[in-house]
């Protein structure tokens, strides 16, 4: 007979499966999983993988089976480490996992005979299927629990073979937030490293034979933007706010760095502003002035370390630890100036 775990505690896995209690695989602790939920039997080892504590999701699964069951299963992490179960033989199949996709749909079947694990079927919400098993007509389907949809790790029985399989997912999710942000090589406030001034406009006026009035006026837009997104784990999560100091430049033409404390913000903030002047002036007869318009451009690349604080809709909440790269580029205030060149002769 197949065997299939549904969420009950541990008690009762003795009355439903006398003398089988310590066979059955392990689970991670913490009210953040879907309930464990594995098929197959009982033969094998006991293996369990899951590194969502430190910060890591599953972004790879790959399949190894043939005609009778699976052969073997890996699990790669979104730091590109990877765990196996099993063989790496037979017949192969895949799924890769990107950032914002999800699991919404998770079969497994038995071999038939109750002894190992005989195919699996992930889908995602962008359609994409991995399918990877035996010919499985007229089995039992048994239909997984995948939470959130957020993939964080396997645990089972296997040895030559998958003998028991099942996932593990973070259960229903209502909000993700990254905080406790702390950034390297932040610059000091004032600071002018990372600004540079460039040109907006420039343009020249005269000479004319009489002294004439010039102006120069206009205005230009420009996107300034703020991105906490280089994470390997954050880049995963379909929304995640951010509540982070924030580097900007002063309001003076020629100021540096100033750090302040940023509301609550997506993970990506572009915002479109508006750069303008007025100057003029008299220009004497035959002289000539060239007019340039420049503002102060900051640019930063900090790497930084934080909090991932994860909500669920249970209430619980769980903090994991995310490393990435914080990029921006902003402006100061623009400015505009004339320069008088005199006649030749």
């Amino acid at each position: 007979m197949e065997t299939i775990s549904q969420p009950i505690p541990a008690e009762l896995f003795t009355r439903a499966n006398p003398g089988e209690t310590n066979d059955w695989p392990d689970y991670p602790s913490g009210p953040y999983y879907t309930p464990e939920y594995v098929v197959g039997g009982f033969g094998g080892s006991k293996f369990l993988s899951s590194e969502a504590l430190n910060g890591l999701l599953v972004k790879r699964v790959e399949v190894w089976y043939d005609s009778k069951a699976l052969k073997g299963v890996r699990l790669t992490y979104t730091d590109d480490s990877s765990t196996q179960a099993g063989q790496q033989k037979n017949e192969y199949a895949k799924l890769d996992i990107n950032p914002g996709e999800i699991i919404t749909s998770l079969k497994l079947w038995g071999n038939g005979v109750g002894t190992r694990t005989g195919r699996v079927e992930m889908t995602t919400n962008t359609g994409k299927t991995l399918a990877a098993g035996k010919d499985v007509s007229g089995q039992n389907t048994y239909v997984a629990p995948t939470g959130s949809g957020i993939l964080v790790g396997y645990t089972g029985r296997g040895g030559q073979e998958i003998d028991m399989l099942g996932f593990i997912f973070f259960d229903n999710v209502s909000s993700v937030q990254l905080g406790d942000v702390h950034y390297s090589g932040a610059p000091e406030k004032g600071s002018a490293a990372g600004i540079n001034v460039v040109a907006l406009q420039q343009a020249s006026f005269g000479p004319f034979n009489t002294e004439t009035n010039w102006r120069f006026a206009n205005a230009v837009t420009r996107t300034s933007s703020q991105s906490w997104t280089k994470s390997s784990t954050v880049k995963y999560y379909a929304l995640v706010t951010v509540k982070a100091d924030i580097f900007g430049i002063g309001g003076e033409a020629t100021a540096g760095w100033e750090r302040t404390t940023g509301s609550e913000s997506s993970t990506e903030v572009t915002t479109e502003i508006s750069l303008s002047w007025d100057t003029g002036g008299v220009l004497p007869a035959e002289y000539l002035v060239n007019a340039l318009a420049t503002v102060s451009q900051g640019q930063l690349d900090l790497p930084y370390s934080g909090q991932l604080t994860i909500s669920f809709n249970s209430g619980n909440q769980v903090s994991v630890p995310v490393k990435g790269l914080y990029t921006n580029v902003v402006y100061g205030r623009s400015q505009a100036k004339g320069t008088l060149i005199p006649p030749s002769n």
